[in-house]
């Protein structure tokens, strides 16, 4: 017989598990998630801590917050500009409003305003800009006046010039904003051209008391030496050649499992970096990885683990990298 207690937990765990899916996929498409993952974070919390009434609590009100934002979502669905010329003129105000842009005008000039960011985003408008997008226009909303027709050609050429700047930067994190977004129970997707600020983001992670286990194509030696990395921490180079003085593991996933499998019951709170994602790849097949990483995903959400995992999209097809970032958070890095 299955003690309540126990099925209790389950229960919960599904709820939480399923959470942590709708916000990543609510995040792909553009939705502010900030306050979802915080109380996700507080029904993991409570029920390590076998509050079960509040973990439940938690888990419906995250699972709520999220339903809210996926109808905002639904409700502003993007548009191409050619569809913006199809709205009625309220419409098209009410997306200049959105976008910090003034809303008085005739219809074409409207369109005129929000085009700009329609093809600064791939030929059409999301549905809502991000936050400090909305927070930095909303400021200079009062100031701006109704511009006059004539100089239209003018205004689009200066909104192109900084469009471009804007796209590269679309997303992009610092170590420090990139740190603000990780919380105990995820897994995150380090985007950058080398890996050498996921190291950064590992290290300060550590200062939460946290052990940390690493598995790196870089020879551990340069990688404590470079980025100071001291404490509580194991680091694997994943390599085929023998070295005496260091802990090594080649390619095989199943023995990457049994250490890490290994190491977080021996530790209660951990963070794990994966670095040499190519090299796995490269000596598995693609459909292999994605189980070994949907089973790491899914134990660090079981526990207050962290779970890094280090990428550079140009070094593999943009279809893998969509199907790895359905799975794991991503985070882009400067």
């Amino acid at each position: 017989m299955i003690d309540p207690e126990e099925m209790k937990f389950l229960k919960i765990m599904e709820i939480i598990k399923r959470a942590q899916n709708l916000i990543i996929k609510v995040r792909r498409e553009g939705g502010d998630t900030r306050k979802a993952v915080e109380l996700l974070s507080e029904a993991t919390y409570a029920l390590k801590l076998r509050d079960y009434d509040s973990a439940l609590a938690y888990a419906k009100q995250c699972t709520l917050e999220i339903i809210r934002i996926k109808k905002e979502l639904d409700l502003g669905r993007p548009l191409s500009v050619k569809e913006l010329e199809s709205l009625p003129k309220e419409e098209l105000r009410e997306l200049c409003r959105r976008w910090g842009l003034s809303p008085i005008g005739l219809k074409q000039e409207l369109v005129d305003r929000l085009a700009p960011i329609a093809r600064r985003y791939g030929g059409r408008i999301p549905p809502y800009p991000p936050l400090e997008e909305i927070e930095k226009k909303a400021e200079k909303l009062p100031e701006m006046v109704e511009e006059k027709p004539e100089k239209k050609e003018v205004r689009e050429e200066e909104e192109k010039k900084p469009s471009k700047k804007k796209e590269e930067e679309e997303g992009v994190l610092t170590v420090e904003e990139a740190l603000k977004h990780i919380s105990k129970g995820f897994s995150y997707l380090l985007e950058e051209r080398r890996p050498e600020k996921c190291f950064i983001i590992f290290r300060e992670l550590l200062k939460d008391n946290l052990s940390g286990l690493i598995f790196t194509r870089t020879n551990p030696k340069v990688i404590q030496k470079r980025y100071g990395i001291e404490g509580d921490v194991s680091i694997y180079w994943l390599t085929d050649q023998e070295d005496a003085g260091q802990l090594r593991v080649s390619h095989s996933l199943e023995t990457l499992i049994y250490h890490i499998e290994e190491f977080v019951n021996k530790h209660n709170e951990c963070v794990i970096l994966l670095d040499g994602l190519e090299y796995l790849l490269g000596n598995n097949t693609f459909n292999a990885v994605m189980r070994f990483l949907r089973r790491l995903v899914d134990r660090t959400s079981q526990q207050e683990n962290i779970f890094l995992v280090s990428l550079s999209p140009y070094t593999m097809e943009e279809r893998d990298v969509s199907l790895l970032e359905r799975e794991i958070i991503p985070l882009k890095l400067k």
